[in-house]
This record gives C-alpha cells, sequence and structure tokens, in this order.
C-alpha cells in the first residue's frame, strides 16, 4: 500500500482517467489504431517504390534465368547453320545428281531400239551426257537397222559409230551417243 500512496503520478494518471470515463486500456487502443493508422498509409505511399524495387528484383532473377540459356542459344545456333550447310549440299548433290545420266535410264531407252539377236557388252557415260556404248550385232543388217532406229527415235542430239564392217559375220560396235536436250 505503501508504493501504492507514494506513485503520485500512477495515482494521478489513474484519477484523471477515472473522471473522464475512459479506462487506460481504451487510451491505448486508441494510440495502437493511430499508430497503425500511420504505418499503412506510410506503406501505401511507399508502395510504388516497393513495387519497382520487385520488379527490379524480378528483372534481375530473370537475367540470371536467361543467362543460362546462352549454352542453348548457341547450340540452337549452331543447329542452324549445320542445317543450313546440310541444304546447300542437297542443293549440289541434286545439280550434280540432275547433271548425270542414270544407267537405268539409258539402258531403258536404249534396249528398245536395238536390233533382236543383239547385246550391250559395256557402257561407259561421260559428264556431258553422252555415253560410251559396246554392242555385239550378229549380222550386218542388223548394223543398218540400228542405226535407222537410233537416228528415227529422236532421242540422241549426236551418233557416231566408229568402225562398221561389212562381212557376214558377228562384229562389235563402239558407238558414241548423245541425248538431245529436253524441251
Amino acid at each position: 500500500m505503501v508504493k501504492n500512496q507514494l506513485d503520485f503520478l500512477a495515482r494521478w494518471e489513474a484519477e484523471r482517467f477515472k473522471a473522464s470515463g475512459r479506462s487506460i486500456y481504451a487510451t491505448s487502443k486508441l494510440f495502437i489504431l493511430y499508430v497503425g493508422g500511420v504505418l499503412l498509409i506510410a506503406f501505401l505511399a511507399s508502395s510504388p517504390w516497393l513495387y519497382a524495387y520487385k520488379l527490379d528484383r524480378d528483372i534481375l532473377q530473370l537475367d540470371t534465368r536467361i543467362s543460362g540459356f546462352s549454352v542453348e542459344k548457341q547450340n540452337v545456333n549452331q543447329l542452324n547453320q549445320l542445317k543450313k550447310q546440310v541444304d546447300e549440299g542437297n542443293q549440289v548433290l541434286l545439280i550434280y545428281n540432275q547433271s548425270k545420266l542414270n544407267p537405268d535410264d539409258v539402258f531403258l531407252k536404249l534396249m528398245p531400239l536395238l536390233p533382236s539377236d543383239t547385246t550391250i557388252s559395256s557402257l561407259n557415260i561421260q559428264e556431258d551426257k553422252s555415253f560410251q556404248v559396246s554392242i555385239n550385232i550378229v549380222t550386218p543388217i542388223d548394223v543398218l537397222r540400228l542405226w535407222v532406229s537410233l537416228r528415227d527415235s529422236g532421242l540422241f542430239q549426236s551418233i557416231d559409230i566408229n568402225t562398221v564392217s561389212l562381212q557376214d559375220k558377228p562384229q562389235t560396235l563402239s558407238l558414241t551417243l548423245k541425248f538431245a536436250e529436253a524441251k
């Protein structure tokens, strides 16, 4: 009790709150609400800067992630370069293949023009779409039939028969033929 009586300030505040009709707890609640309101206003006032700070941190994190993809970007660029080289190589092969004669095509075009009982003993295709062929013929009349069928077929630009024998015996003809250009 002595302590209560000597603490004049606490007694005076208690008497003052009793006289005003409010308790000390109600005043502390008001004070807490006041401080909370000030803090809320301060937070709302600083929110644009906080948002900008958050965006800056997000951008830094994304930059870090993106820098991790630089290896993949290099791989993609290298893959694109390799695809381009493959496409260029395919174009070169296509041009090369178009300029060469296919032996199957030569045989398919040449076989119907040959007289019966003749055989092809060799075929040598040149780079300029010409080819040399050795044909075994049974009679001299077959030589004439061969020459007429080659000439009248319209398939060949030039026909060169190196040697012909008019003896009635089997012989081997060496021909150089060049296909006519397609129109």
